[in-house]
């Protein structure tokens, strides 16, 4: 939690004095008053000489802006300036005569009636991510509707968050709106993006939004990810975002440097064309400089760096720095981000003297420096980079942009930061200002770290949040103007109908119940039989009955349709599809991916769309005892389920081959420890298949969600570590008995048990039985309660912090912040009882169709392990630790000592979690481009977390035979000895954690579990 605001009855440093009759008698207080005025004259006259020299806008002293007067973040007496920019001259000549909608709302004033029909109107204006979110009584829910004449995007995806987002906390604010068939429908125009892929005039943007008020009916909205989820978790009783921390710096000690450290890639040609990156066959710093006013802001501010650095060495001034250190850190090389240290790209742009490449720093780094300038990014606006620049000690030179976001609104020029001009003619003169005003530039600084801090607390967030989201919803809830008031006796879908006809679709259906939107279904009106599909992200998903058609475009729709003779699935559980054809009189049909319409044409997942459609229209809602509210069982996705089957299915099956393989041509009258050449050769070419099946069952499917694709990969990693076994010949006596029993040894993803004297397989109690079906039910429990309490804070119950963003970036305290090591604990808990289910659903399916005993995998290590080795040797994921004993430890050991087999262990477990991330989050996914473009790395944290836990096994080792060690953990309780045991990983286990994170894991695998929701009161 921030510190409160500063009192408003603080004033500023420009002194105001109100010297009264009665006390202008004394001598004494003319002379001071008359000295006083002297000193402000000649104040002024030197910064109208400055003025006039270099550029004209006029400095002036700054006041400090009452942060508690009414509406609190803006004071209407803020500084008058001189803007500098022509753009800025002309946006006030085009634009002051027009009112913008956001205008009428911050006046309380009421927004112009529209209707259901002029929700409509904007579409064929927008080039994409344009829709409307309905109410629908009759259902109580949501549904998202999509025009046919806007082609569907990989931007499509943020505009499905936003409207579970919107939806969720439409509930939440404003609960007796939605009550059923008791209320009216609703129409709301929502668009999003990076920045307004406008054609015209949309009405709610999720997103940046232009500056100038040509567009009036857009209002701007919090973007989708980190900015809106702060809304829904505010909504939902959460707490404050963190607008950045300050550090605890000195203005007067930092470096006298303006840096900046970011991504190559730049957002002007999308609104300026002649904005663009140099090309590398001009790789002539002269040629760069003659281009300069071509070149986008984030390489104009390299060249600058160039001159200064250049500057600096010339003039060889001791103990001082370029004033200007603008680099790149990271840059999109081959559509990921790549640094820019080392790489040869940029190695060809020193060679010619400009130094374009530069140290990666973080946060803490950044803080040291005096002048920071957020330099516009994909979208047009920093929003992360901008609010952490001003909380910083340093003052910000803003990248004025034709876009803002909404916290845009809340910052002053000459207030809180110093604009510069979007081509960066002026950072020069800025800078030399800044120099030159220490005073001024420090206020302003300080002003700019209190804003962020009074936002960061609950009086400011709840007064962004009012002000930004609920006051808009509010003023458009109030404008809508429903169908009983304009078509008397007709449903909102009638009216829809005759209005558009065929021209809108649904593509998300919406509970509000959650932040979550699921995608819609809708069967063919037409005799055709074509049945096709693709998914939200737009990827393709299916093809069958006497059509099938190929994409033109990894984003786009289908574009050709040819003859086919039969029906084939090529995936699991798509979504909706608008198939576009060359034929008119095909174009345009919407098809549902299972509902086959030929007779020819079959598949059980019929049955699950069908299932899913009745069970969603139960009422599973329920009230709690005491007052505490009333709450929704929200039933898991039949289709998530079914293809996470499927998926496990056919790894099961590959597996049987496998392990034929194994038996026939490595394991058969070969019972002894010999590793052969032979072996070796076929062990590696199936190690090798392992790693890549994979990759080609997901290319084949196209499938998304990242819970099947991790069920389905851990077979496979299970499957690598037994071929290793048995390549070094340590696979169990008993499971090569018969080739039937290797089988199911080696394709089952769990273990049977063998008796250590006979090596016959150990027969299942019907107390065995019991004990399971109870693991099973009590395993599902647990998650299911898991998953509902940590859904609505994201998996991260504490909030927000350092560690949990961007392990690379956080000093030691961060990792030992209560907040970190609270979601720390929470996500490890649940990928405890995650793992949990899992083995007690296979270990009790396998135990009662075969009749033997299996093995329990996970014991319960965050609340009962008694040492580091306790915890992953005979606790955590008991299998995987078996399995690598047997395919890693002992081969390694046979040659090497313990401690080198031990280290072998821990640094495979790391490479094949690499593995997992890369094949489960990162394949073939277009939010892999998106995690890439953000400048995240996500490879290389799970194996230097394995690496780390190597480090506590051998200090547990090198400790265990001291006497004083055993006595104070004997005198401990046992609860508190697991305590200290976990917290050796627990700061560092969003190393492990983050990747799943930010890949969405945590959303996927809800659809596969029943959750319970609060219902918004």
């Amino acid at each position: 939690m921030s510190d409160t605001p500063p009192n408003k009855h603080n004033t500023d440093n420009a002194m105001k004095l109100q010297l009264s009759s009665r006390k202008m008698k004394s001598a004494v207080v003319v002379t001071a008053a008359a000295l006083f005025a002297s000193l402000c004259l000649t104040f002024l006259s030197e910064s109208q000489e400055l003025l006039e020299e270099h550029q004209p806008y006029t400095p002036v002293l700054l006041n400090r802006i009452p942060i508690n007067n009414g509406r609190g973040l803006i004071d209407s007496h803020a500084p008058i300036i001189d803007v500098d920019s022509e753009m800025f001259q002309a946006d006030a000549f085009e634009t002051d005569h027009i009112v913008s909608y956001e205008s009428l709302i911050s006046s309380s004033t009421p927004l112009p009636k529209y209707t259901l029909q002029d929700a409509l109107s904007p579409a064929h204006i927008y080039r994409d991510t344009y829709g409307f979110v309905v109410y629908d009584p009759s259902a109580d829910e949501f549904i998202g509707m999509y025009p046919r004449s806007i082609k569907w995007s990989y931007y499509g995806r943020k505009l499905i968050n936003s409207m579970g987002q919107l939806t969720f906390m439409l509930r939440q604010i404003f609960p007796e709106r939605f009550q059923g068939e008791s209320s009216d429908e609703l129409v709301i125009p929502v668009s999003s993006g990076d920045f307004p892929y406008l054609m015209g005039t949309p009405i709610l943007h999720f997103g940046s939004t232009f500056k100038r008020n040509l567009f009036p009916n857009m209002i701007g909205m919090p973007m989708p990810g980190f900015h809106l989820t702060c809304f829904a978790d505010w909504a939902a009783g959460g707490s404050a975002c963190n607008f950045g921390e300050e550090h605890d710096l000195e203005y007067d000690d930092l470096i006298p440097q303006l840096v900046w450290r970011g991504t190559d890639f730049g957002y002007l040609a999308n609104v300026h064309p002649e904005f663009r990156r140099p090309l590398n066959d001009a790789a002539d710093a002269d040629v760069l400089r003659s281009k300069y006013d071509n070149l986008v802001p984030r390489w104009k501010g390299v060249i600058l760096t160039s001159d200064s650095e250049a500057e600096h060495e010339a003039n060889q001034t001791p103990g001082t720095v370029p004033l200007i250190n603008i680099k790149f850190s990271n840059f999109l090389f081959e559509g990921k981000s790549t640094p820019t240290h080392g790489h040869n790209e940029f190695l060809k742009w020193e060679e010619v003297g400009i130094k374009a490449s530069g140290e990666h720093m973080n946060s803490s780094e950044l803080a040291q420096y005096k002048y920071h300038i957020d330099l516009g990014g994909g979208g047009g606006t920093t929003w992360a980079g901008t609010v952490q620049k001003l909380a910083m000690a340093g003052v910000l030179l803003h990248h004025e942009t034709p876009t803002k976001d909404y916290i845009h609104d809340y910052m002053k020029p000459y207030v809180h930061y110093v604009p510069i001009k979007e081509d960066l003619t002026d950072v020069n003169a800025k800078l030399e200002w800044c120099e030159s005003h220490p005073y001024e530039s420090k206020q302003m600084s300080k002003q700019a770290s209190e804003l962020m801090r009074y936002l960061s607390s609950d009086e400011g967030f709840e007064q962004l949040f009012q002000e930004k989201f609920a006051d808009p919803l509010r003023s458009i809830i109030d404008a809508y103007q429903p169908v009983s008031l304009t078509h008397d006796g007709v449903s909102w879908k009638e009216v829809l109908e005759s209005i558009s006809g065929n021209s809108v679709y649904p593509f998300a259906r919406c509970s509000g119940k959650s932040t979550r939107c699921q995608p819609s279904r809708l069967k063919v009106v037409s005799n055709l039989d074509i049945t096709s599909s693709v998914d939200v992200d737009g990827l393709l998903r299916h093809s069958c009955c006497m059509h099938s058609f190929s994409l033109s475009t990894k984003y786009d729709t289908p574009t050709t349709l040819q003859p086919a003779t039969n029906c084939t699935m090529k995936t699991n559980a798509p979504s909706t599809c608008l198939l576009s054809t060359s034929n008119s009189a095909l174009a345009g049909i919407l098809v549902s991916p299972l509902d086959l319409v030929g007779k020819s044409c079959s598949s059980p997942s019929n049955i699950l769309y069908r299932l899913q459609d009745v069970v969603s229209s139960i009422d599973l809602s329920f009230h709690a005892p005491v007052g505490c509210g009333k709450y929704n069982i929200v039933l898991p996705d039949f289709l998530a389920l079914f293809t996470l089957s499927l998926g496990l299915s056919i790894s099961i099956c590959l597996g049987v081959i496998f392990s034929i393989i194994i038996y026939y041509f490595m394991l058969k009258n070969k019972h002894n420890n010999n590793t052969s050449l032979r072996k070796l050769f076929i062990g590696s070419i199936l190690l090798l298949s392992t790693g890549l099946l994979p990759y080609l069952l997901f290319s084949i499917s196209g499938t998304q969600n990242t819970a099947v694709r991790f069920t389905t990969c851990i077979a496979f990693v299970l499957y690598g570590f037994k071929i290793l076994e048995a390549t070094f010949g340590f696979v169990p006596k008993g499971a090569t008995s018969s080739l039937g029993m290797y089988c199911v040894y080696f394709s089952m993803p769990t273990e049977i048990l063998f008796d250590e004297k006979t090596d016959k397989p150990i027969l299942a109690t019907r107390g065995d039985m019991v004990d399971s079906t109870k693991n099973v039910l009590l395993s599902a429990v647990r998650i299911i309660t898991l998953c509902s309490v940590l859904s609505p804070f994201s998996y991260k119950p504490f909030g927000e912090t350092n560690a949990g963003a961007f392990h690379d970036e956080i000093i030691l305290g961060d990792y030992l912040d209560l907040r970190h090591l609270g979601n720390c604990f929470a996500i490890a808990l649940f990928f405890q009882q995650a793992l949990a289910l899992g083995d007690a659903v296979t270990g009790n399916a396998v135990q009662l169709v075969t009749g033997y005993r299996v093995l329990r995998s996970m014991r319960n290590p965050m609340l009962e392990a008694t040492s580091p080795s306790d915890f992953w040797g005979r606790r955590w994921n008991v299998l995987i630790h078996l399995v690598m004993k047997r395919g890693v430890y002992k081969p390694v050991r046979k040659y090497t000592s313990a401690l080198v087999a031990s280290l072998a262990v821990f640094v495979m477990s790391g490479l094949f979690h690499e593995w997992l991330v890369h094949v489960v989050i990162l394949y073939n996914r277009p939010l892999a481009d998106e995690i890439a473009a953000s400048g995240d790395v996500l490879l290389g944290s799970n194996t230097a977390f394995f690496v780390w836990n190597f480090v506590v096994i051998v200090s547990e080792r090198l400790l265990a035979g001291r006497e004083s060690i055993k006595s104070i953990g004997m005198m401990m309780p046992r609860l508190l000895v697991t305590f200290c045991i976990i917290m050796t990983s627990l700061p560092f286990a969003h190393w492990f954690g983050n990747p799943y994170l930010k890949g969405q894991f945590f959303d996927d695998y809800e659809r596969c579990i029943p959750l319970i929701r609060k219902v918004g009161a």
